[in-house]
């Protein structure tokens, strides 16, 4: 039964990429892969970021680039520049909170932080459509 639900999805979506964590998700992203599998604890946070609203969407990704280079300066300074940054990490975990909740937005600046930046997450959010979603899985077509 595995062998032929396999073959349905390489006739059907081309060849899946299977990740688990935020650096395998982001690397497949980079290479434009035509489908991803998500397994384990990102599954649902990948769900809920895909769930958000356009207008939501936007308010994220401005507060997630606040917080992803507050993170970026705290760790290239080593954590001499934490008095400067924490205010701005904690203003902007605020506003990716209330949009997309505090596990979904924790993933979310990962994520981002993994690939360098919020490209990486506007790849995501407009780049695929979730094909499939199951318990502690979920599988993401490129649009």
């Amino acid at each position: 039964m595995y062998v032929a639900n396999t073959l349905l999805w390489h006739i059907r979506y081309g060849v899946m990429t299977e990740v688990s964590a935020n650096e395998e998700l982001r690397d497949a992203i980079g290479r434009g892969a035509s489908t991803i599998k998500i397994a384990g604890r990102w599954a649902g946070k990948v769900i809920g970021m895909k769930a958000t609203g356009p207008v939501a969407w936007a308010i994220v990704i401005g507060t997630i680039g606040v917080a992803v280079v507050a993170t970026v300066l705290t760790a290239a300074s080593g954590g001499a520049s934490v008095p400067g940054t924490a205010p701005m990490m904690g203003v902007s975990a605020i506003g990716g909170i209330t949009s997309l909740g505090a596990e979904a937005s924790a993933a979310t600046i990962a994520l981002a932080v993994a690939g360098g930046g919020v490209g990486v997450l506007t790849s995501l959010y407009s780049g695929y459509r979730i094909a499939e979603k199951g318990e502690n899985r979920v599988v993401l077509v490129k649009k």
